[in-house]
């Protein structure tokens, strides 16, 4: 009768596992596809190149759509994995390991889009920030190379991630079926 428990509860486990990781691969693979489409945005745009001093502005936009993409990726944890009730806890969760994901394929999608997309833009950016004098050379060299890129891109990935997923596991919480009706 022991193992009966222990497979069923090993089944529900797996079952678990495959909810979490399905839907949080898909949002994340969405994130990938949406910042290397806003990278090709900005370069073609010119805010790689001819109009750099407008980069730092318009580069922050991306934000706002990370914050959206976590926004529905946890509705749609919310609708079509727990039938409409989340608790405060799956939707942070969920959060948590969207936001791991994202962390695993960033080094990934900066190669693709330096290499790729815009392969001139740390040349690019050096040279502004030397011509304008916002920076001296060894603070250049230090700021815009792969390895630093990569270092602020994982820690705004990953403040970004925890805060939205603290927030909107928050605001999407539901009660669960049974607590909700009484």
């Amino acid at each position: 009768m022991n193992s009966y428990y222990f497979n069923s509860y090993k089944a529900q486990t797996k079952n678990i596992e495959l909810i979490l990781t399905s839907n949080e691969l898909k949002w994340a693979i969405n994130f990938g596809i949406a910042f290397l489409l806003w990278m090709i945005i900005e370069k073609s745009s010119g805010l790689h190149d001819r109009r750099i001093s407008d980069y730092i502005v318009y580069t922050n936009v991306f934000v706002l759509i990370t914050v959206g993409l976590y926004f529905v990726a946890l509705l749609d944890k919310k609708k079509n994995v727990y039938q409409g009730y989340m608790s405060q806890s799956q939707g942070f969760i969920s959060g948590i390991l969207l936001t791991l994901l994202i962390g695993l394929l960033t080094p990934f999608l900066l190669r693709i889009s330096l290499t790729y997309i815009s392969p001139n833009f740390f040349s690019s950016m050096k040279s502004y920030m030397l011509n304008t004098k916002k920076m001296s050379a060894a603070q250049v060299n230090l700021y815009y190379n792969y390895r630093s890129f990569l270092l602020q891109t994982l820690f705004l990935n990953f403040s970004m991630g925890i805060l939205s997923s603290a927030i909107f596991s928050f605001s999407l919480s539901t009660k669960t079926p049974a607590t909700h009706e009484k």
